[in-house]
């Protein structure tokens, strides 16, 4: 906490303590990659989105291409997707992806984006 005076200056003679409560229980971390490289060298190579938490009561993952044709579908945040069972047209190619999740005792969360695909 920092105090100013009524000048707004910063007040140096006093100091104040507050204890700080950070309500934690509907916040969670996660990573979600912007570019899938699925050329099999073992680095990036499918879509998956790694949570720091996994405890999931409800948990799915769709991928669409752009033309809104579902290409991919999971329940286990474990699965990812390398690109599997699609006509690759080219050297890259624009997905969505829409992650529908629900931590146990917590309201349902949806994520949505976007990431490049390259083979």
């Amino acid at each position: 906490v920092i105090m100013y005076s009524s000048a707004e200056c910063l007040d140096v003679q006093d100091t104040a303590y507050a204890s700080v409560f950070v309500n934690a229980i509907d916040q969670f971390q996660y990573y979600i990659p912007t570019l899938v490289v699925a050329n099999g060298d073992g680095k990036n190579d499918e879509f998956k989105a790694d949570f720091i938490n996994t405890d999931f009561e409800e948990f799915e993952l769709q991928i669409y291409d752009l033309l809104g044709k579902l290409v991919f579908k999971t329940n286990n945040p474990a699965q990812g997707w390398k690109g599997e069972n699609i006509g690759f047209s080219g050297l890259a190619e624009m997905f969505a992806y829409r992650i529908k999740l629900k931590h146990v005792g917590q309201h349902e969360k949806l994520i949505t984006g976007k990431f490049i695909l390259r083979k």
